[in-house]
Order: C-alpha cells, then sequence, then structure tokens
C-alpha cells in the first residue's frame, strides 16, 4: 500500500485565523471604548461634585466677607465701655461700680451683702445703663473693658459683674469683653 501525505490546504485554515484575530480586535476596542465612556462619566460626575463644593465654599466665602464687612462697618461705629470696682481705701464697705464711655462716667454705689435689695437695685441700675449704652451703638460693636485690681475687690462682686456683662453678650454677639487686672 502507498503511502501518501496527508494533505492540508493552509488557505482555510489562515482565513479562520484572520476572521478570530479580526474579531479579537474589534472586541478589544469595544472593551476600550466601554472602559472609556465609564471613565468620562466617572470624572463627569466628580467634576460636578467638585464644582458644587466649590460653588458651596464659594457662597460661605461670600457670606463670611460679607459679615466680615459688617462687622468693619460696625467697628466704624463701635463703642468701648470701660468698667471698673472701686472701694474706698478708708471703709472697704464702699463700693462703686465705674461705667466710663465715651467720655461720660456713671458711677453707681454697690452695697454689702447684708443690703440684698439695695444690692439687686445697683444691678439693675447697671443692667440698664449698660443695655443703654449697646443699644445706642445702632448694630455696631460694643467692647467692654472691665478693669479691676484683684487684691482689692471681692470676688463676689467680680463674678456678679461678669455674669451680668455675660448675659447682656447672649443678647448681642456684637458685644466683645476683656478683663484687665490692674494688680502689679
Amino acid at each position: 500500500m502507498k503511502k501518501n501525505g496527508i494533505l492540508i490546504e493552509l488557505t482555510p485554515l489562515l482565513d479562520v485565523i484572520l476572521i478570530m484575530l479580526f474579531l479579537v480586535l474589534v472586541q478589544s476596542q469595544w472593551r476600550v471604548d466601554v472602559q472609556y465612556e465609564e471613565g468620562r462619566e466617572a470624572m463627569e460626575t466628580e467634576l460636578a461634585l467638585f464644582k458644587a463644593q466649590f460653588e458651596d465654599e464659594m457662597a460661605r466665602m461670600r457670606d463670611a466677607t460679607d459679615q466680615l464687612e459688617s462687622l468693619v462697618d460696625g467697628l466704624e461705629s463701635a463703642n468701648a465701655v470701660v468698667l471698673g470696682l472701686v472701694h474706698d481705701d478708708e471703709d472697704f464697705n464702699q463700693r462703686w461700680i465705674t461705667i466710663d464711655s465715651e467720655g461720660i462716667t456713671e458711677r453707681i454705689f454697690l452695697p454689702s451683702d447684708r443690703y440684698r435689695e439695695g444690692r439687686e437695685q445697683a444691678i439693675l441700675e447697671f443692667n440698664a445703663i449698660l443695655a443703654h449704652i449697646i443699644q445706642s451703638t445702632d448694630g455696631g460693636a460694643t467692647f467692654i473693658i472691665f478693669r479691676y485690681d484683684s487684691m482689692n475687690i471681692f470676688y463676689i462682686d467680680r463674678g456678679l459683674l461678669r455674669m451680668q456683662i455675660n448675659i447682656q453678650r447672649l443678647h448681642n454677639p456684637l458685644v466683645f469683653f476683656a478683663e484687665v487686672d490692674l494688680r502689679p
């Protein structure tokens, strides 16, 4: 028997290989296009988010700038109040609250603890004067400086005045307060 070699035609096999190669290339291009679209959409979403955050931050900055400008305007019409506690050197029971604002000095007698009714009246008078000074700024800032000598005042007097000032500060956010101890 005569053996003949196997005859294989390469043309149809090459055609199949080329078709498969073409399909792989088309499919990979399609995947690249899909990934590109997904990436573009993700970037657009993130850009929109950053843009919204930026606009929110700009709005907040504009509000802060407006508040700062109103504060600066308020500072131009600001009022300074200097408070003090004065004790008579000879009779330590004689105590006064001094209020100095725009060159006008008010003096309120502060009775000792045993005169509770007079003490409440003094605090009411102090609150009325301080509220009038704060309202006279027409929305401007008021700076209250509380000066005292810690060696020559009663702790209860200092605490009482601080409490009354803080009550005024709660009602008006443009009231600023500082304490100065004059003790050497």
